[in-house]
Parts: C-alpha cells; structure tokens; sequence
C-alpha cells in the first residue's frame, strides 16, 4: 500500500519512517522546507498513485489552510478535500472526512503525556532553577492537566486545580490537590509561581490577569488567553504543540502505530 503523508511538523517525519518500517510505501509531501522529503513534488501530481492519505495534527492553524510549517505552499481545506476524494484519509480532524486517529482514546492519553513532558521542558528553560515548593495554578482536569499536575506534583511543585465542572474538582481533590473554582482561584490568583491552561477559552478575567505577579510565568497550552491579554505583564510562554516540538519521534510513532492497527483490520 503506498500512503502519502501530507505537512506537519517533524512528528511527520517520524511517522513517515514508521510506516516505511511497517512495510507500508510512505513518503511525506509538503515538507519540502525540512530538507528530507519529496522536494518539490506536489500532492495533485501525484496523488493517483496513492491508496491513503495522513494528515497531520493539528490539521489547519488558521481554520482555512492546511498546517504545513516545513512548505512555501498553502493548500486550502476544500482544495486538499477534492484531491482526497475516494482515497483512505487519517485525520486529525472532522473537517475533513476519513479515520480520525485523534479521536482513540490510546492517541489522545499518549499526546496528552507528551504534551505535559514538552510543558515541564518549557518551565525549566524558562526558569532555570529548582521548582520545588513552588506553587501552580492549572486550569482544567482534563488529559493534558492531569499529566501536567503529576509531573508538577512529582517535583515538589504545589498544584491548584481550577476548574468548573464540580465533578473535575471532586476527581482533583481526591488526587490530591487542592480545588477550587475559577472565580475562587481568582481570588488567589497573585499567590502562584505559575498559571497553567490547558482550557480553550477565556476562564479568567482581565482584573484577575492584572493580580498575576510580574514575576509569575502564564503558560499557554490551549487556545483561551492570548498573549495581548498580558501586554508586559509577566512572562507569557505558549505551549501548543508541545509534542511537535520536544517529543516528535513519540508523537509520530505514536500517530502511525495506530494507522498500522487500522490498515490490519
């Protein structure tokens, strides 16, 4: 079976290689920036020759175009839909129809740990010295947060989990951090080293984000607070696509394990 895997970051690259591995004719297309690719050879030229398609994650950045960082060119979601008609498509998003490899539970737990890895790989960098008996402040319990309290939690990190829904709460509490809603963790919001967000919307308010200590590191791993919400205030680190960038052989071989499962099906 031959399978195009089209843009993406470098965890494409190490998909692409696992598929190779797996007996499968691979090769990785609108890459050709990251200099070990199909250089120059474009998707509508060859796309007849291909039984399968891979798309990566996330699938767009913008909502309109695909997600190629490593290519000159921009493939629009409608134009990549056509070209895609009748063949079997991996995705990582409904936008476009096919196998969506990020909607197995297996995929979304082990992009969650990574994630978390590439986060606490950030915090580090930036912080350059031991974080135990700091204080953090995580939004959300769901698979990210999780592994991100835990990795905190493991290096003495004092971990708040802020989150709405009051069963979440309860599960944290039952870990053992300390819980609480978002307008309650406002309330505290200036005693913390760290804020963590892992909820794609806006959860605090902008008179909360102004008690954020000018010392205190905000990391973004969503989508809910962008950085103009800061201005100078604080260090504003973003952190998606954590596994793209510190884990990407993981994270891709995670992707093609599980495209391997299905053509074996």
């Amino acid at each position: 079976m031959k399978i195009m895997v089209i843009g993406g970051d470098e965890r494409n690259f190490y998909l692409t290689k696992k598929l190779i591995l797996n007996g499968y004719d691979a090769r990785w297309y609108c890459a050709e920036l990251f200099g070990k690719t199909e250089t120059g050879k474009k998707i509508r030229d060859d796309i007849s020759s291909f039984d399968a398609a891979v798309l990566p994650l996330p699938l767009t950045r913008d909502g309109e175009t695909l997600n190629c960082p490593f290519s000159r060119d921009r493939i629009s979601l409608s134009q990549l839909s056509r070209l895609l008609k009748g063949k079997t498509v991996f995705t990582s998003d409904d936008r476009i129809s096919g196998i969506n490899y990020f909607s197995d539970k297996r995929v979304i737990v082990d992009n969650a740990r990574l994630t978390a890895v590439g986060f606490l790989a950030e915090l580090l960098a930036h912080e350059k010295r031991d974080i135990m008996g700091k204080k953090a402040l995580v939004t959300g319990f769901g698979n990210v947060s999780k592994c991100v309290c835990k990795l905190l939690s493991d290096n003495g990190v004092r971990v708040f989990v802020a989150a709405r829904d009051p069963v979440q709460r309860h599960e944290a509490r039952a870990m053992g951090y300390s819980s609480a809603g978002f307008k309650e963790a406002e309330k505290i919001i200036s005693g913390f080293d760290y804020i963590v967000n892992t909820v794609p919307a806006k959860v605090f308010s902008d008179t909360a984000v102004a008690e954020i200590p000018e010392n205190a590191f905000f990391f973004e791993l969503s989508s809910g607070v962008p950085k103009e919400t800061f201005e100078s205030k604080g260090a504003y680190i973003e952190c998606r696509g954590m596994p793209g960038k510190h884990t990407p052989k993981g994270a891709g071989e995670v992707i093609a394990d599980f495209i391997c499962s299905k053509l074996r099906e």
